[in-house]
């Protein structure tokens, strides 16, 4: 959360607890699960924490450094996007650094990595604050595809990152709604909200995405929850409803997330479903 550090929530009780940390309540911006089961969380202003024993502790001195905007777990490995590189760390050291100055060609000398994500092929998927996406291939950091920031659907913050079973990756931006695009087919579908489709997104402002074990997408964003539905190009909206205390909590969607169970909880700016 941006004021209550990190939250966690416990079934029996159907209950939050706020989980204690050494330092004042770090601002979460991305939270990360090893194939170890460790849980790391990224604070942009106070760097990176492990959770151990249900209380935040700073990893190494080096990560605290850092200054992410972006964390994904790989394996046992942590790819955290920075200013000008992605610093790949363990628990114990930091691995590996990629610089971006070899991509200044198509990249402002101070770029942001905001999202990431790596695709099946192995490709690192770089979503930046203004510079489009880049992506390389992570054994010899060879550019393997570019998005400029001139092509409309790139020119926003992408924000996040991931990729379903049919190798379609989607990118959601800050601004400029969301971006489908076919590995296979090497083209893209920009999905946007317009005011007189009902099927189109809610809000050009994603935040969250989601997709379940079985296929289907959720995208949060500045409005109501977005349910995709692949065969019509249309998203069904799931809103608040004034006196239903089943509905969501609020229109602002935060956050999208599928237990085991295959349950889908969602995170809003005033609550959880």
């Amino acid at each position: 959360t941006r004021y209550q550090g990190l939250l966690q929530y416990r079934y029996k009780t159907n209950a939050l607890e706020k989980l204690p940390s050494a330092h004042e309540n770090p601002i979460i911006n991305n939270i990360a699960q090893t194939a170890d089961g460790k849980i790391w969380v990224n604070s942009f202003a106070g760097g990176i924490y492990q959770l151990r024993n249900d209380s935040l502790v700073r990893g190494n001195t080096e990560f605290a450094k850092l200054g992410a905007t972006s964390l994904i777990a790989v394996n046992n490995q942590l790819w955290a996007g920075c200013l000008n590189e992605i610093v790949v760390f363990d628990e114990r050291a930091i691995r590996k650094r990629i610089s971006l100055s070899p991509y200044y060609e198509y990249l402002s000398n101070a770029t942001r990595a905001q999202s990431l994500h790596i695709d099946a092929e192995g490709h690192l998927w770089i979503g930046t604050e203004r510079d489009g996406v880049i992506v390389l291939d992570t054994a010899t950091h060879q550019l393997v595809r570019r998005f400029s920031p001139k092509q409309k659907p790139f020119y926003s913050s992408v924000l996040r990152i991931n990729e379903d079973d049919h190798k379609l990756v989607w990118m959601l931006t800050e601004s400029n709604g969301l971006i489908v695009y076919s590995r296979t087919e090497d083209k893209f579908l920009h999905l946007f909200h317009q005011k007189q489709e009902a099927g189109s997104l809610s809000s050009d402002h994603c935040t969250s995405i989601c997709i379940d074990k079985s296929g289907i997408v959720w995208v949060g964003s500045g409005g109501p929850l977005n349910k995709y539905d692949r065969e019509k190009i249309k998203f069904q909206h799931i809103k608040y409803e004034p006196g239903n205390p089943l509905s969501l909590s609020d229109d602002n969607t935060r956050g999208i997330y599928e237990d085991v169970g295959g349950l889908i909880y969602v995170a809003t700016s005033d609550g959880y479903l």
